[in-house]
């Protein structure tokens, strides 16, 4: 299991704080299944986003 979080900060024509978090639970023989979050919140504005992402390579 690997996980992975962190913030980055963008200064478009406001300040915005973007956090995001992954984590994977299985990356192993080609599939990889992975947990995943993403905001970001501005003066005015948030949005919040995630979903599972599974993936095979073959």
């Amino acid at each position: 299991m690997e996980a992975r979080v962190g913030l980055r900060v963008v200064g478009d024509a406001e300040t915005s704080l973007i956090p995001f978090a992954s984590v994977d639970f299985v990356n192993e023989g080609g599939l990889s299944i992975c947990a995943e979050y993403r905001g970001r919140f501005a003066s005015d504005y948030q949005s919040h986003s995630g979903g599972v992402r599974v993936r095979l390579e073959f």
